[in-house]
């Protein structure tokens, strides 16, 4: 059973918190957001989307903790397919459960790199959901992943920082600490705009204010 499963562009319907996120200019030419030491790992399941949400919440200005396990049951239900009868489920039901258990005032998507950019530079880490290729699955000693070799399947983490001197992304796996460089990895302007152009989701949150804890 594969451990990365995000299920992409299956068509979907959209919500009335499911908001286009805009770009705009920033002065800023790197940020890296804090995301509080705690390394999941989904081992063999198919619950990437339940630690890539948990992975955000716990990165939030105030942190908090979720089963990703959890999360990823209760998005079978919320998501945007009949049934329960597949492996995987969309970061939008991820975002639509934190919403529910109010954690998550808004959530908006985009598949604009410069917005992209801009969020991490001013708003703060976001959920993607991508194609995963086998140059994915190790990174080089610098914690550098590239877009190269068989495509695998679908995979959701978390971004977490962007360069834009480097122009690279900083980024979280839910794969534990002993993937890429204590469990964080970097990724090119140029890769993540191919998976972006690839229908891969990126969604920013905003953490509701007085978010349970």
């Amino acid at each position: 059973m594969p451990r990365f499963k995000f299920v992409p562009g299956r068509g979907y319907k959209r919500d009335n918190r499911d908001k286009k996120l805009k770009a705009r200019t920033s002065s800023r030419v790197y940020r890296y957001w804090t995301d509080h030491q705690w390394f999941g790992d989904q081992k063999d399941t198919p619950h990437c989307v339940g630690f890539g949400w948990a992975h955000w919440l716990h990165a939030a200005p105030v942190v908090n903790y979720i089963d990703p396990h959890g999360i990823y049951r209760y998005a079978k239900y919320v998501d945007e397919w009949q049934g329960e009868d597949y492996e995987g489920t969309s970061v939008r039901a991820g975002a639509k459960v934190l919403h529910h258990m109010g954690f998550i005032e808004s959530y908006a998507f985009t598949r604009d790199l410069d917005t992209l950019i801009y969020t991490l530079l001013e708003v703060g880490p976001v959920v993607i959901g991508v194609d995963w290729y086998q140059g994915f699955m190790r990174s080089d000693t610098h914690g550098v992943i590239k877009l190269e070799g068989d495509l695998l399947g679908g995979h959701c983490c978390m971004l977490t920082g962007v360069n834009v001197i480097d122009r690279m992304f900083r980024g979280k796996n839910s794969w534990g600490e002993d993937y890429g460089v204590l469990g964080r990895f970097w990724l090119s302007f140029d890769d993540m705009k191919k998976l972006m152009r690839d229908k891969g989701e990126v969604c920013c949150a905003i953490e509701r204010k007085g978010a349970p804890q």
